[in-house]
């Protein structure tokens, strides 16, 4: 019976190791799509100006280039540049500077947006590649590239950084492995993958001999490396659209089987009295296993002091909400600061800020739908996204309520002091329709409430419009 016991704990480890390599697919899956959104936004930042370009009369005229120094300044490019099919062309530094014999240009000259490889275009010891799309003019015809040069390390250091508490890292190569890039602290993989994983041992032969040809075919996969019994990891790749290059993530497997460590205590309390009552330990064990599944779901979605959705599971799903809509109605994200809460904390006390936060949370709740979404991303910070309003002018009526009604809450610990907070408020898709970019804006929109004196909102599309309102 030892050995059926033994044989079936077997079985358990290998579904557990399944299940991770399916979540670690999923995750990696889920940030390979982010990536690819981003840089599509870039590529779409891109277009924008390079319309405008192909309508003016002369590429390269001064209100053209004071534009790109313009561009350069506001947004993450570390210098932008303008080009003639000659491959003649200015930067937003003031430099001029050719790309006739770069093959980024040629290709974007067939009308083709274009992500160059980090070896033509490194500089300054910084990962850079070059994203360029044509400029055409008014009959269709291309008369030039524009593009800019980023930094795609800072683009992949943000993925999986919310993921098993940040322990893994990922990287990004070509399909002959060569490194396109890869976070600066890790310096186990050096400029080729496949040479410094060369020495690896992976759980079965045929994953170490089919790695590279997944590599070449763009395929996806999920693997564990046992090199070192004491330190087993596993590998997940997904292919990105550009250039055939591969996003990869490695996680030591103790914390990607973190969620699934339960399974083993549950393991030793059946092997202890497995001979004795095998068949009601399996049954005791499935029903413990069904409570804690729950337990442990509730816990990873929900911040313990308010009851609200926590961080990670706020934006998630505000950022799953987002993907699958089409945006008939506004949805609006909305970043939420309470003011000089820190005050309070230091004037009565930790027990009664936490009090605080609770009645706080409890009037959030008061103010908005069951169905949006309300979630602690912070000490004092609150998120929501108020789905599905009809009107911009709904949101403005929604929120001078909500401030109205804030003045009426008396919490008698703090002698009469009224609540206060700070609203930055951005709106899908009248200002972004992706969660970073909504998030970024509202961001933007809180800071900017918070420097006018607080206790009030601001909607990032109002300070675009007011800001555009100065230049003409």
């Amino acid at each position: 019976m030892t050995f059926t016991l033994l044989i079936f704990f077997w079985f358990v480890q290998q579904s557990v190791d399944k299940s991770v390599q399916n979540v670690l697919q999923k995750n990696t899956l889920q940030q390979k799509d982010h990536l690819e959104l981003v840089l599509e936004k870039e590529y779409e930042f891109l277009e924008s100006p390079a319309a405008y370009f192909g309508t003016t009369s002369d590429l390269f005229s001064n209100d053209n280039l004071q534009l790109l120094a313009e561009l350069a300044s506001s947004s993450s490019y570390h210098r932008l540049m303008l080009f003639s099919t000659d491959g003649i062309g200015h930067s937003s530094d003031g430099k001029k500077t050719d790309a006739s014999s770069r093959d980024y240009f040629q290709k974007t000259l067939e009308g083709r947006r274009v992500i160059s490889s980090p070896l033509s275009s490194s500089v300054d010891n910084e990962t850079l590649v070059v994203l360029t799309v044509p400029v055409y003019d008014k009959d269709q015809n291309i008369i030039g590239v524009f593009g800019g040069s980023i930094d795609v390390t800072e683009l992949t250091t943000m993925l999986f950084e919310d993921l098993y508490s940040g322990s893994g890292y990922s990287f990004i190569t070509d399909s002959d492995g060569n490194i396109i890039s890869i976070e600066s602290t890790h310096n186990e993989i050096r400029k080729n993958f496949f040479t410094s994983s060369s020495d690896w041992v992976f759980q079965t032969s045929e994953d170490g001999a089919t790695l590279q040809e997944d590599f070449k075919q763009g395929h996806a996969n999920c693997r564990k490396i046992i090199s070192d019994l004491s330190y087993a990891r596993y590998i997940s790749y997904q292919p990105l659209k550009y250039n055939g290059w591969m996003l990869c993530y490695i996680i030591p497997a103790v914390d990607a089987r973190q969620p699934f460590a339960f399974i083993n205590n549950f393991e030793i309390i059946l092997f202890a009295f497995f001979i004795c009552i095998v068949l009601l330990l399996i049954f005791a064990l499935w029903k413990i296993n069904q409570k804690n599944q729950t337990s442990l779901l509730r816990q990873a979605h929900t911040d313990a002091l308010t009851g609200l959705l926590n961080k990670v599971y706020a934006e998630h799903t505000i950022s799953e909400w987002l993907r699958e809509k089409d945006f008939e109605d506004l949805q609006a994200l909305m970043m939420i600061d309470m003011d000089y809460f820190k005050q309070i904390n230091d004037t009565y006390g930790h027990a009664t800020g936490d009090q605080v936060l609770k009645i706080f949370a409890g009037f959030l709740k008061e103010q908005f739908r069951t169905t949006d979404i309300i979630g602690r991303v912070g000490g004092d910070e609150f998120m929501i996204l108020m789905k599905n309003v009809r009107l911009d002018y709904s949101i403005h009526l929604h929120l001078q309520k909500l401030y109205t009604n804030l003045q009426n809450i008396d919490i008698p610990e703090l002698n009469d002091q009224k609540l206060s907070c700070s609203i930055g408020c951005a709106v899908a898709p009248t200002d972004a329709e992706s969660f970073s970019q909504l998030y970024r804006l509202a961001d933007h929109a809180l800071y900017t409430a918070k420097h006018n004196g607080r206790g009030r909102f601001v909607i990032y599309h109002d300070i675009k419009n007011q800001q555009e309102t100065v230049l003409s």
